[in-house]
């Protein structure tokens, strides 16, 4: 019995055995990794063989880009790294030279702190008196008004109207006694061909020349000193000078001439404007008036086939108003 279970014991192990060796058989051999470069040793520590270390292996290159067929390889410049194109080439894949980023230079150097500031020159001084009412003063006027003379006979009678249109002027001189304050003397005429003479309700021409002036003391007055408006008012003695001619039948003719004497004044509003330092050009409205009282004759001509003769319109003592508004262009140095 026991002769049984040692050969049923070995039977078993030559079975596995054979099995084991079946399965080897068909197992691949295994691949051992191939060895690696050595580790460098640390600091300090030396080993046992003379040698250097290996170098390291080369850095990968980025080759130029591609031109455009029929152009040469484009090529860095020495010292340009790959991936940064030179100065005057475009970034990689934007073009052929002249078509890409414009190649700046190097910033000029910093200045060594900053220049002083130039010295301070300030304006010269505006000149004294320019567009500036002040020191002497001239105008002169010229223009066209008209005149209208109301005669009321002293002794009672119909009372007369005497007027017409004229030429107009006026010239004065004087000074500042403030800035824009004036003060002088003026003269101021107007005069009238042929007046018409209305009285007793009937309009009639004359054979006459009416003139009408005053001279005045004034004050022209600038609320702006620099500016162009103004105001006048002047008053002073005044004449009316009535001529009129009497023709007689033998063709020869007489003048007689009527004067009277009185006061008169004048109010005005203006304005100028600067054409140079001290002169201004403008225009001006003036309104004038007198009262005089004297004898006051005005003839008519009569005309008659071949005769000619004047008759005398009104003779008489008379207190004589006027009334002379007048519009002028005006020329002042200031």
């Amino acid at each position: 019995m026991k002769r049984n279970t040692a050969w049923l014991c070995a039977t078993a192990m030559l079975f596995v055995g054979a099995l084991a060796a079946t399965a080897a058989a068909q197992k691949p051999p295994e691949t051992l990794p191939a060895p690696g470069p050595e580790a460098p040793p640390p600091q300090g520590t030396t080993t046992g063989s003379a040698l250097p270390p290996p170098p390291a292996p080369p850095a990968a290159t980025t080759a130029p880009p591609a031109g455009p067929p029929g152009y040469p390889q484009q090529a860095y410049p020495p010292g340009y790294y790959p991936g940064y194109p030179p100065p005057g080439y475009g970034y990689p894949g934007y073009g052929y030279p002249g078509y890409g980023q414009p190649a700046y230079g190097p910033p000029p150097p910093y200045a060594q702190g900053y220049p002083a500031p130039p010295p301070y020159i300030p304006p010269p001084p505006e000149e004294r008196g320019v567009h500036l009412h002040d020191g002497f003063y001239m105008r002169m006027a010229l223009g066209f008004g008209s005149v209208h003379a109301t005669i009321k006979p002293t002794g009672g009678g119909d009372e007369a109207t005497l007027s017409g249109t004229g030429v107009a002027f006026d010239f004065g001189f004087g000074g500042a006694v403030a800035d824009g304050f004036i003060i002088g003397g003026r003269m101021a005429m107007a005069g009238v061909s042929n007046p018409d003479l209305k009285l007793s309700g009937t309009t009639t021409g004359t054979d006459s020349s009416m003139s009408v002036g005053s001279l005045q003391a004034f004050t022209d007055i600038y609320p702006w000193a620099n500016g162009g408006f103004h105001v006048l008012a002047g008053i002073g003695p005044a004449f009316l000078s009535v001529d009129s001619t009497q023709v007689n039948n033998s063709y020869t003719s007489d003048t007689y001439t009527s004067n009277a004497d009185g006061w008169g004044g004048t109010v005005g509003v203006g304005w100028e404007g600067w054409v140079a330092s001290q002169w201004g050009i403008g225009g001006m409205l003036n309104l004038n008036w007198a009262k005089y009282t004297d004898n006051m004759m005005i003839m008519r001509s009569n005309l008659t086939g071949t005769s000619t003769s004047s008759t005398p319109l009104y003779a008489s003592k008379s207190d004589i108003t006027v009334f002379s508004p007048n519009v002028t262009f005006t020329a002042t140095f200031n």
